[in-house]
């Protein structure tokens, strides 16, 4: 199992799974943002052309979704 920590822009997503932990806040033109509220906040990712991913971040972060590309701050990655 590997362990990276990164900065991560993506295209390749097939579904995310955010845990309960996030709020989901509405955004314009096709905008979406996700915010962490607590530590640790998941999301397990199905990437196309790789493993699975769980991606483990702080309270507060923010993930951005603009139409099919996910934007991630810093976070731990561990692959499934």
């Amino acid at each position: 199992m590997a362990i990276t920590r990164n900065n991560t822009v993506s295209n390749r997503i097939l579904a995310a799974y955010f845990s309960k932990t996030w709020r989901r806040l509405p955004g314009l033109d096709g905008r979406v943002v996700y915010v962490a509220t607590a530590t640790p906040s998941t999301v397990t990712l199905i990437v196309q052309g790789t493993r699975n991913q769980k991606l483990t971040f702080s309270a507060g972060q923010r993930v951005i979704v603009v139409g099919g590309t996910f934007h991630f701050p810093p976070h731990t990655t561990v692959f499934l």
